[in-house]
């Protein structure tokens, strides 16, 4: 029986307004509010838990020494960087200072080369959580013990709002009334294809780009968006629910991997909220997702173009459609599963 966690975490400071950072912040505290678990960390908010000074490494011996003597049943590890060689390695350090299991999170997949490869077997963790059914795979394929957890809504905050809701929003936030408002929420920078939005839009459209706070900004790209009209928010906003509620579709335009997890959170919120979907094939979204009228991959502009004209065009006969289809994507039952597979593991 697990009855008292020990959750080590790092880069986890406030504000919480990015898919990694809220992923995470939202697991801890619905564990926490479910099981013992006591969350220890370096660079991390008071909110969560205690913060040490101590190196990338965590080698600080009243670290380690503290972390033994919680004497948990098990260790839950989220990583800076998802799945690094290096996390593998903090992950044993963290199995030599408690001599109880360690589960380790990895939100984004890695390459490794032949040497990386055999290194982390030799670093092995109890078990790796993932987020779709590829790094499964292969992690499976390489003997780890691996299983898949999905991003979660908290569908309390995120739901789909009247018309009249929606123009005072507008009002609000300065956004046009007279414009189909297509959003993107996440990180400013060459590697999330936000210049695609530009390209899947027509005169009758208008961009919103919500910019999360706590990565770097690219100032060349954001002169580009705004120079083709994009209304780009760059400042924290506590109520983001708003800019979905307000908007008419969401477009998610990234393909590459490490730009995002591999559930990408901004896609539920979306959905909560009502909104079509148009995306690339990303991570594990077809893994738990299929194409309707509501909901679309694409894999060039082209298609990207008429599939999101199509997801617009039957939006008034479709509304709130895709916020029937999360029910049962809430932090609680992750936490649950995630709860249910380390007990799975104590008993092993």
């Amino acid at each position: 029986m697990v009855n008292k966690l020990c959750i080590v975490t790092e880069n986890l400071l406030e504000p919480f307004d990015e898919g990694f950072k809220k992923t995470i912040h939202y697991i801890i505290k619905t564990i926490q509010s479910e099981k013992n678990a006591v969350v220890v960390g370096r660079r991390i908010s008071g909110v969560i838990g205690r913060n040490y000074e101590i190196d990338r490494l965590l080698l600080h011996p009243g670290f380690l020494k503290d972390i033994a003597s919680l004497t948990a049943d098990a260790v839950l590890y989220f990583p800076e960087a998802s799945l690094t060689m290096a996390s593998f390695f903090r992950a044993k350090i963290l199995k030599f200072a408690t001599k109880k299991p360690v589960i380790i999170f990895g939100f984004q997949p890695r390459k490794y080369s032949r040497l990386s490869l055999f290194a982390i077997k030799k670093l092995r963790p109890s078990l790796i959580f993932v987020q779709s059914k590829e790094s499964m795979e292969f992690f499976k394929s390489h003997s780890f013990e691996v299983s898949v957890i999905k991003s979660g809504i908290d569908l309390t905050r995120f739901n789909p709002v009247d018309s009249q809701v929606k123009a005072s929003l507008r009002s609000h936030y300065g956004i046009p009334f007279d414009k189909t408002v297509i959003l993107h929420v996440g990180h400013l920078n060459s590697k999330r294809g936000l210049e695609d939005i530009l390209e899947l839009l027509d005169k009758d459209m208008q961009a919103v780009v919500i910019v999360s706070t706590s990565t770097t900004q690219d100032v060349d790209m954001k002169k580009k968006l705004t120079a083709r009209k994009v209304l780009i928010f760059d400042s924290f906003i506590e109520n983001i629910e708003h800019f979905y509620q307000m908007s008419d579709a969401y477009v998610f335009p990234t393909t590459n991997k490490l730009s995002a997890i591999e559930f990408p959170l901004s896609i539920l919120e979306a959905m909560a909220c009502g909104l079509p979907i148009l995306t690339t094939p990303f991570g594990g979204l077809r893994d738990y997702f299929c194409e309707d009228e509501c909901f679309q991959f694409y894999e060039n502009l082209t298609e990207g173009r008429a599939k999101l004209s199509d997801l617009l065009s039957h939006n008034s006969t479709r509304k709130n459609f895709n916020h029937k289809k999360i029910g049962d994507f809430t932090w609680t039952s992750i936490a649950q599963y995630i709860l249910d597979e380390v007990e799975r593991l104590n008993n092993a």
